[in-house]
């Protein structure tokens, strides 16, 4: 009976699973179809639907900064989505923080710290250290940062003025096992009152027509504030007396040989 049933009719047994499921859709076969209550509006369940899927939930607020500075700061935040979304848990980040303090700048090696300016410390340059309180002076400028002759000097453009009341200040951080070799070097002005001395008295040089520039007393906390000219050519004052010294009675000679001749 059956054999003569789909002998007449030869596209059943192909067509068979398509029949089949335009039977469960039209007639609300129970686990594929359903009914909202109170009518009878054959709908699909939601799970065979693309339209209405996924449903994704609220973000998260961000979380707080995994760095207070550098170059490695990240902050995050999750949703949580339902099961038939491509992922049940999204994530998102974004860069914070990504900075220094009080003028440092991130290091060039890519390491993530932080390279602090002088008379400042710390992860982010955030903690001054008042054991060197350098004061900044407009036309002042500290060199020779690993001599302890380091002085304080104006711009050479102009004819120098000494400001007495300031010093140069360096100080080196040694290397914990190489003391030779210095780690950090910080240098700058500081006034009198910051070392605990009193101003230098501004001297000025002996000779003014040769020497026009103003220098002053050395007595190991104010430095010689000349500018490119020191007074006796930067000799010890004895020195400088037995060359000046030596000079004249060269010039005295050759006065008293030209005049006996």
């Amino acid at each position: 009976m059956a054999a003569m049933f789909f002998y007449r009719f030869p596209f059943l047994p192909t067509a068979f699973p398509f029949l089949v499921l335009v039977g469960f859709i039209l007639f609300g076969n129970i686990g594929v179809s359903g009914q909202h209550e109170g009518g009878n509006h054959v709908y699909i369940p939601t799970h065979i639907t693309a339209e209405h899927s996924c449903n994704k939930g609220d973000w998260s607020a961000w979380s707080q900064c995994t760095n207070q500075c550098g170059e490695n700061g990240t902050q995050y935040r999750k949703r949580y989505n339902n099961y038939h979304c491509p992922h049940h848990v999204e994530s998102a980040y974004r860069q914070c923080n990504r900075r220094c303090y009080n003028g440092g700048e991130l290091a060039e090696d890519y390491s993530g710290a932080c390279e602090c300016p002088d008379n400042f410390d710390g992860d982010c340059c955030e903690t001054y250290d008042d054991s060197v309180a350098v004061t900044a002076f407009s036309c002042y400028s500290c060199d020779e940062a690993y001599s302890k002759e380091a002085t304080c000097v104006e711009s050479p453009a102009s004819l120098p003025t000494v400001s007495c009341n300031t010093t140069c200040f360096v100080e080196l951080t040694l290397d914990e096992h190489l003391t030779d070799v210095a780690t950090h070097i910080k240098r700058g002005c500081k006034s009198a009152s910051e070392v605990g001395a009193e101003p230098c008295v501004p001297q000025r040089c002996p000779n003014p027509s040769a020497h026009p520039y103003h220098s002053v007393t050395d007595n190991g906390t104010c430095a010689l504030c000349c500018t490119s000219d020191l007074c006796n050519h930067g000799l010890p004052a004895s020195t400088a007396a037995e060359v000046t010294y030596n000079i004249v009675s060269a010039g005295l000679m050759l006065g008293i040989a030209i005049l006996l001749k």
